[in-house]
């Protein structure tokens, strides 16, 4: 069994509106944190220390900064978001990890520089990180939402039905998660706007046949 432990304060451990997952989660995430005040896993990589699924850690980290307990930083062009911890116990945490760093130094500096690049190591992008980091930051929409936006762009939409496809689909657009379901909804209006185009030509060509017929 590895030696390793992640830590957890009691006031957080003691929340009650916090689940096991998320104190998990925020254990290691505080774990691997350094001196720099943030860490960069993959969501893959999270799910594999927690023992959680994919699904279930972006859930948590969506959940953990609405909660203002975490703070995540998407550093754009294909680079890793980075994740600070935004509770007061976060201070405690990185203090403790400090000192026993330091003791680490003291009595073996070699184990203490192996340490550090596998953390290094743990901290570097997965393939999937790509993907999931555009997955944590997308919110869902409600119906309401969707159909008064809707509204606002004149457009009248059905919210639940858009809702639905989309939840039924995993939120895939083509075979990519969806980033901005206001866009979706602006194409969907152009499309069904392009159509009514096309039927009222078909019928139009439709009615000046007979015309034409009457005048040969």
């Amino acid at each position: 069994m590895t030696e390793k432990f992640y830590k957890l304060p009691v006031e957080l451990a003691a929340r009650t509106d916090l689940t096991p997952g998320e104190k998990v989660t925020w254990a290691v995430l505080a774990g691997r944190i350094g001196e720099n005040g943030f860490c960069w896993p993959g969501v893959r990589t999270i799910a594999t220390d927690t023992g959680l699924t994919v699904t279930g850690i972006l859930k948590c980290l969506q959940s953990l900064q609405r909660k203002k307990l975490l703070r995540i930083e998407n550093q754009g062009n294909g680079k890793a978001n980075h994740y600070r911890l935004t509770d007061g116990s976060a201070q405690q945490s990185l203090a403790l990890n400090r000192v026993k760093r330091s003791t680490e130094l003291n009595t073996g500096a070699q184990q203490s520089c192996a340490q550090a690049l596998n953390r290094v190591e743990l901290n570097k992008t997965d393939p999937l990180n790509k993907t999931q980091r555009v997955r944590a930051h997308f919110v869902k929409p409600t119906p309401a939402e969707v159909s008064e936006y809707g509204q606002s762009i004149g457009y009248a939409l059905d919210g639940a039905y858009f809702c639905d496809r989309y939840e039924a689909g995993g939120w895939l657009v083509g075979r990519s998660p969806m980033k901005d379901w206001k866009a979706v909804v602006r194409t969907w209006r152009a499309r069904e706007g392009q159509q009514d185009g096309n039927s009222r030509a078909v019928r139009a060509s439709a009615q000046a046949e007979p015309v034409a017929e009457f005048i040969r």
